[in-house]
């Protein structure tokens, strides 16, 4: 499906809610029709639209529902449920996939960690590498913590068709990527 069907932006809503008044006050006014028909194709247009990004989830949609499901299983201490989420070769600073199974102990047990909060998905920090890799930006925060970052991850569509996450990186809130990103005690550098 291509991305402006899968998740088309406001512009292009705009553009054929535009369309949808023009051919109806073109309807109004001439009554024949090619005035219909004009006014039925925009509409069609605009309702097949809605209903494609409603129904069809997007690379960024479903980077996005990975990224709060695996903040969820965190606040739910479930960390067996985000390893299936990561792709083999995941990074996050010098700490692999196998090493953060363990890391997630020990946060747990040692610092107190009552797991993560995400928002601020934000359609303008997405960036589509291909059409099966995306990189996208949000913000978190550690429960337990005075500790906010703006995180920047790639997702890759896997052979099962799932997107799992590829790379995780840590910026301060107010920087975001224009400094390099920060050292988290017990994340590794």
């Amino acid at each position: 499906m291509p991305r402006w069907l899968a998740d088309p932006s406001f512009l292009t809503y705009c553009v054929l809610v535009l369309a949808v008044l023009l051919g109806g006050v073109r309807l109004l006014l001439k009554q024949n029709r090619s005035a219909l028909l004009l006014f039925a194709g925009c509409l069609v247009a605009l309702v097949g639209l809605f209903l494609v990004d409603t129904f069809w989830d997007s690379g960024r949609e479903r980077a996005n529902s990975q990224v709060q499901a695996m903040a969820e299983a965190t606040r739910q201490k479930r960390y067996s449920e985000i390893l299936p989420r990561l792709t083999a070769d995941f990074r996050v600073r010098s700490i692999g996939k196998n090493q953060l199974a363990n890391r997630f102990q020990q946060i747990d047990t040692t610092y107190g960690w009552e797991g993560a909060e995400v928002w601020d998905f934000d359609r303008s920090e997405v960036k589509y590498i291909t059409d099966d890799r995306v990189e996208i930006g949000f913000m978190s925060k550690a429960k337990g913590y005075n500790a906010l970052f703006y995180c920047r991850s790639t997702f890759q569509r896997e052979a099962d068709g799932d997107w799992r996450m590829q790379t995780l990186e840590l910026y301060h809130p107010l920087n975001r990527t224009n400094a390099p990103p920060v050292d988290v005690p017990g994340l590794g550098r």
